[in-house]
């Protein structure tokens, strides 16, 4: 099956699951132009869909009056080639630019004709306008904007050659191990949403794109709302949102919060990796589905019976099912929660458990229970700990010592391990255009900072652990910092995370109030590289972000005794 004939049946089938259930097979055959691989296709995923709980919460409550652009039109410097795709509030087209600039291809997403004097077209207008701030190597990137001749609202995005998230699994019968990494790629999208104030509210496959090399695009930002703004979720009649992968807050019509989108990642995951949702509302109406939401609590991942070979070729979720039972159920069932407050704290939070999963290192999805925790840890490590075991017997309290060295050793070998991948990133993003290279290292940078002030402190703290092991890590840190410094030039949010960093190993070195290496004068020498690299250049030091770390850093160092000594000294 050629690409070209994967993507018609894509977009023939995210048409087609807006239409009534009666209509679909004529719409396809006549828009398929006689393919039959095309119209078997098309009708077996719309099958399959609908075995599977999925489907819009309501029929679009405006109907199309006539297309929103003509083929060959031009809008600006593109030309209209044809319609992508349309929702309930605008209609996607491709086009090409061509002109004396250069050319390339790009969607064009314009309000609907019958929308235009629509109190709805201020939410086209937010889309348009949350696009236009958002810079992110997984999100599609708004490159234009206007209106028609006819008054109609419009952006041009980079043109995602891909597939949705699940279908590209499919057809690359992709196995666990590469669904959850692009799921975690998904993570990081939403992350970067959430740190800008963002929510997205419409999570679902068909908005998470995977292009041939395996790179996400997370789109269709058409009901994401400001974090703090106040909006109604639903709107009677209209489809803002996919029952399916709305959280229970979100059908309720209550406030809507980032717990609301890791709730919506959940429900993704959840199919991703069974082939169905957690939850299923065929044939059921808004009270039905209400009361589900807020009641059913959906089956482990793992006790999913088998789907017929037209959902799952050659039974390939079937073997993934096993692997699920006991980690990555209670990973999915802690995002499900019907209560937002105990769910993952944050998009990150959640791809780090995954990530844990996926390292065979204890998931927080399971608790903290010593018992959990030895189990898992003797698992993947019995020849580590046989030694170490042999090594906490000559100290007092044999079983507790050993049990604690083991952890020590856990913390250090994760930050050891993050390090060592976070270089390997620094090179390969020296390949990427800039701001997909500085977003990556903003990531890395910052994931970093955080899990090493989270966990050297236990570390120091600890008999067990030698100090010489803190100290080779912070050296490596800075040395890793050096690294990113490079490549990050003079971005402002780049080099802000950077300060954060630096900050965070100038703790470890001295720290009046906890466990440090208690070298006041490497911490002053660091705070000191930390000022030079934030204040390199003009465009730095009148950035908010980055004034912001440099007053962190100034704290430290004014309660840094060698500061102190210094300034009376020069005195």
């Amino acid at each position: 099956m050629t690409d070209s004939t994967q993507r018609l049946i894509r977009e023939l089938f995210d048409a087609a699951g807006d239409l009534p259930a009666a209509e679909r097979r004529e719409w396809v055959e006549r828009r398929a132009q006689g393919n039959a691989e095309v119209v078997s296709s098309v009708l077996r995923l719309l099958h399959a869909a609908g075995a599977s709980g999925q489907g819009f919460l309501a029929e679009p409550a405006f109907k199309r009056a006539s297309p929103a652009l003509q083929e060959g039109m031009m809008i600006g410097p593109y030309r209209v080639l044809r319609e992508l795709g349309s929702g309930g509030m605008g209609v996607v087209y491709l086009a090409m630019r061509s002109d004396e600039v250069y050319r390339r291809l790009a969607a064009v997403k314009v309000i609907r004709p019958e929308l235009k004097s629509n109190p709805l077209k201020s939410r086209f207008l937010q889309e348009r306008e949350i696009l236009a701030r958002l810079d992110h190597a997984n999100i599609a990137r708004i490159i234009d904007g206007g209106e028609t001749a006819d008054g109609l609202p419009y952006f041009v995005m980079d043109y995602v050659d891909g597939l949705a998230l699940d279908i590209f699994c499919r057809d690359n019968r992709a196995a666990m191990q590469q669904r959850l990494n692009l799921f975690r790629q998904t993570c990081e999208a939403v992350q970067y949403l959430h740190d800008n104030n963002v929510l997205h509210r419409d999570l679902k496959p068909a908005n998470i794109l995977v292009t041939h090399n395996g790179q996400v695009k997370l789109l269709d930002f058409g009901v994401s709302k400001l974090d703090g703004e106040l909006s109604s979720t639903m709107t009677t009649g209209l489809p803002i949102l996919t029952a399916g992968y709305a959280s229970p807050e979100q059908i309720a019509s209550k406030p809507v919060t980032r717990a609301s989108d890791i709730y919506s990642l959940g429900v993704v995951l959840y199919e991703l990796l069974t082939g169905v949702r957690p939850l299923k509302f065929d044939g059921l109406g808004l009270p039905e589905i209400l009361t589900t939401v807020s009641t059913q609590i959906p089956a482990k991942p793992s006790t999913q019976q088998p789907l017929p070979e037209e959902a799952d070729p050659g039974h390939l979720l079937a073997s993934i099912r096993p692997q699920l039972a006991g980690d990555m159920d209670s990973i999915l069932l802690m995002a499900l929660r019907k209560e937002p407050e105990r769910r993952y704290a944050s998009a990150s939070e959640f791809a780090a458990d995954i990530e844990r999963f996926q390292k065979g290192h204890p998931v927080i999805a399971r608790g903290e229970s010593k018992a959990y925790l030895l189990s898992r840890n003797m698992r993947r490590h019995r020849m580590r700990i046989a030694a170490i075991v042999l090594i906490g017997a000559s100290l007092s309290g044999a079983g507790v010592a050993s049990w604690y060295a083991y952890q020590e050793y856990n913390r250090n070998q994760f930050l050891e391990n993050e390090l060592k991948q976070n270089k390997t990133n620094a090179e390969r993003v020296k390949t990427l255009p800039v701001h997909e290279a500085r977003a990556q290292l903003r990531r890395d940078v910052d994931r970093f900072a955080a899990d090493y002030e989270a966990r050297t402190p236990a570390m120091l703290d600890s008999h067990l652990v030698p100090r010489a092991v803190a100290k080779n890590l912070t050296e490596q840190s800075l040395s890793y910092f050096s690294e990113v410094q490079k490549v990050a030039g003079d971005d402002p949010s780049t080099m802000a995370a950077l300060g954060r960093a630096y900050l965070a190993v100038a703790k470890t070195q001295w720290n009046p109030d906890r466990k440090s290496l208690n070298d006041p004068a490497q911490a002053f020498d660091t705070c000191v590289k930390a000022v030079k690299t934030l204040t390199a250049t003009d465009n730095l030091k009148t950035n908010a972000e980055v004034i912001g770390v440099l007053k962190l850093i100034q704290a430290q160092v004014e309660a840094n005794p060698v500061a102190r000594q210094s300034l009376q000294g020069s005195q």
